[in-house]
Parts: structure tokens; C-alpha cells; sequence
């Protein structure tokens, strides 16, 4: 019998963020949003540790505007 895996916390952080900027909202609110799904998850946590584990998860997030480069672009001096 297969069992149906359960979706990670950085996962179900992160779509949630996703989805608040998709709907619009600005940068505070996606990310109260991001820690409402967190605190769901994990209520005993500290808002410290939750605010850590929102900003590392965030951080994986590839910026969507064109005027960020896919890679850097970073020469170094001779």
C-alpha cells in the first residue's frame, strides 16, 4: 500500500508566499502568511526560529525580474 507523503514545511512556506504575491499582496503580507503556514505546522516554535527558517527558505527563491541576472556577472580585478 503506498502511503501519500506529506508536503514539507519549506515547501508549504514557500507556496504560500508564492501565493500571497501572486494575489497581489506586498512583500509584508506575503511573508506573514509564510509564517501563518509555518506556525500551523510547528506552534511550539519560537518566533526567532520561525523567522530563521522563513528567511532561509525564502532565500532559495529565484528573483523573477528580468534586471536580475541568471548568473553573476562579477569580474574580478587584476
Amino acid at each position: 500500500m503506498m502511503r501519500r507523503r506529506r508536503a514539507s514545511t519549506e515547501i508549504l512556506v514557500i507556496e504560500a508566499y508564492r501565493q500571497s504575491r501572486g494575489a497581489g499582496l506586498d512583500e509584508w503580507t506575503a511573508c506573514e502568511a509564510a509564517l501563518a503556514e509555518f506556525r500551523s505546522r510547528h506552534p511550539e516554535a519560537s518566533i526567532d526560529y520561525a523567522n530563521t527558517f522563513i528567511s532561509q527558505a525564502l532565500s532559495t527563491l529565484r528573483p523573477r525580474t528580468p534586471e536580475w541576472p541568471a548568473r553573476s556577472r562579477h569580474v574580478a580585478a587584476h
